[in-house]
């Protein structure tokens, strides 16, 4: 077997130079990176784009409804005329529009009936306004000792009319303080609503809602 000849430092001073002079440091600085300073590093670090947070999704903030209050129901406080007892009544309600503005039939209404002890409103109307009639007849089933107030959810469409024609929804909720002492079955209680005028401007209209009182 062949051997091959030890190298000696001692006998290649020529080598052990090179190894431990300026190329040796050379070889060493090609074989990691760079380091950049660090204030370098923190322009970078500043400049890189951040990801979005988990719980707040991108546009949140664009895409919240602006003006949500325009889609809040105006509440008013009315009391109807007549009673009802135990059974099956009605509660009939006359819709109006503001002074200076008309109804807009075509135009689609809901009115949903809830609240009190023993009251029942078994059916919501909804449709084009025309074809429901005037008063509106929104049945409720009332149980022997119930108690009220009840509440009707309005919504209907009224126009003005002229150069400057426009048209508005209506939604109001309405709390009604309904007799409940009678003593025949069903019975029927009247009230009516003017729509109000909010935000817009309506010759001749004063912007109250209409109240029945006893």
């Amino acid at each position: 077997m062949k051997r091959f000849p030890t190298l000696s430092f001692v006998r290649y001073p020529l080598l052990l130079a090179l190894l431990s002079g300026p190329f040796a440091a050379q070889l060493g600085c090609r074989s990691q990176a760079a380091t950049p300073p660090a204030e370098r590093s923190a322009k970078m670090a500043a400049a890189a784009p951040q990801a979005p947070a988990a719980d707040a999704p991108q546009g949140a903030a664009t895409n919240a409804p602006q003006g949500g209050a325009a889609d809040e129901p105006i509440a008013s406080h009315v009391r109807a005329q007549g009673q009802l007892g135990p059974g099956s009544g009605v509660i009939l309600i006359d819709l109006a529009a503001p002074e200076g503005a008309k109804l807009t039939l075509d135009a689609p209404m809901s009115a949903r009936g809830s609240g009190g002890i023993g009251l029942g409103f078994p059916q919501r109307l909804t449709g084009p306004l025309g074809k429901q009639g005037m008063p509106l007849r929104l049945p409720v089933e009332v149980e022997d000792g119930a108690t009220g107030p009840a509440q009707v959810e309005l919504s209907y469409y009224w126009c003005t009319e002229g150069n400057e024609a426009a048209c508005r929804r209506e939604l109001a909720l309405l709390t009604i303080d309904l007799d409940l002492t009678g003593s025949g079955d069903g019975g029927e209680a009247h009230l009516s609503h003017r729509a109000l005028v909010v935000g817009a401007h309506v010759p001749g209209a004063r912007g109250t809602a209409a109240q029945v009182t006893n």
